[in-house]
């Protein structure tokens, strides 16, 4: 069976935790990534204590002292004291402010991807199983490019995970086009500077430079019907 070990990994450590709930869900994330990177065979107390250490300010201070001095310090398991800290700290309002948020997600000029993973977490933040819903919140915070090709190309039967496999495909086949050069055409020839007639050296033939006529080329020339 295989176990895990500490790794060589560098990893930043957490950022301390001041009582805000609406850092505590990103806190505890921080710190169980950093315990996975540096300790991961380390026992739940062990975990706990590392924790508790980076719990600072008055509010989380006093919660930290009344935990310490409880009975569940000796016997908690890391999953019972997430339960602890959740329940102290965490969103009393989760699934209502996800839903708000949720109705105020936006692409704009993010990447696909980056709108998707936000979209994901409300979703699962939530609690939302209405599929319909979901699609429809999906593609109206698309942004335009996206939404009109969902609306041209999609079809109404295609559930919330078609659309998102669609939409990204569609993305990675933009994204693929977007080192290419637009098509420009060859532009037309020009006409030139047209000749202005009024000019004189462009319209009269230089006469001053012709021979003069002897008496045998005149004769030859009115036998021929020339004009003089």
């Amino acid at each position: 069976m295989s176990t895990t070990t500490k790794t060589s990994l560098k990893a930043n450590k957490p950022t301390e935790f001041t009582g805000s709930y609406t850092k505590s869900k990103e806190f505890l994330q921080e710190c169980e990534t950093y315990i996975e990177l540096t300790e991961p065979t380390a026992s739940d107390r062990v975990k706990i204590a590392f924790i508790l250490t980076y719990l600072k300010g008055p509010a989380s201070s006093t919660w930290k002292r009344q935990y310490i001095v409880s009975t569940y310090n000796q016997t908690d398991s890391l999953t019972r004291f997430k339960e602890c800290f959740n329940a102290a700290y965490g969103d009393p309002n989760k699934k209502s402010n996800s839903l708000t948020k949720l109705e105020r997600l936006y692409q704009g000029k993010r990447p696909f991807e980056q709108y998707l993973a936000d979209f994901l977490i409300l979703k699962a933040e939530s609690g939302l199983q209405d599929e319909s819903y979901l699609t429809r919140r999906l593609v109206n915070g698309l942004n335009k490019r996206l939404r009109l090709k969902t609306m041209t190309m999609g079809k109404s039967t295609w559930d919330l995970q078609t659309h998102i496999n669609m939409l990204r495909k569609w993305e990675t086949s933009h994204q693929s086009y977007q080192g290419f050069t637009p098509f420009q055409p060859r532009q037309s020839l020009s006409q030139g500077v047209p000749m202005d007639v009024d000019k004189k050296k462009s319209t009269m033939v230089r006469t001053q430079n012709l021979p003069k006529l002897t008496p045998q080329i005149r004769d030859e020339l009115r036998k021929k019907g020339a004009c003089f």
